[in-house]
């Protein structure tokens, strides 16, 4: 006759045996309404401003650079401390130009004016060198 102890370690062990067996992973709950939730949309305000400050301090630069000029500043690219901003004249013949900005101290100032802006100007600055790929 067979004994009920003997016939559950031989089921055990066609099992795999219950001690190396991992346990069984636990449900999780799926998130809530709480964590589908927009970001707060303060960064994206700052990030609105900060470019507000760099364009003005470009405008700044560029119109005290040429008085005499009518011209409009866009922004180009930013990477960290470092941005391009395009300078445009109102007059059809004369060049566009790339304008160097730097940010200091938590202010943007104008370090180069050119059309024929070169990547060791920037790089010379601390200017990362991927802001080069940009011009």
């Amino acid at each position: 006759m067979i004994r009920l102890g003997s016939l559950l370690l031989v089921a055990a062990a066609a099992c795999g045996g219950t001690s190396s067996a991992p346990p069984p992973v636990e449900p999780v709950e799926a998130p809530g309404p709480a964590s589908a939730a927009p970001p707060d949309p303060a960064p994206a305000e700052q990030t609105e401003a900060d470019r507000a400050a760099l364009i003005a301090a470009g405008e700044a630069y560029a119109r005290e650079s040429h008085p005499e000029m009518d011209l409009e500043v866009q922004f180009h690219a930013i990477e960290g401390d470092f941005a391009l901003l395009l300078v445009i004249p109102s007059d059809e013949e004369l060049e566009s130009a790339l304008l160097f900005m730097k940010r200091e101290g938590g202010t943007w100032r104008g370090v180069h004016l050119s059309t024929a802006l070169v990547c060791e100007a920037l790089t010379a600055e601390g200017a990362p060198e991927s802001l080069c790929e940009r011009l």
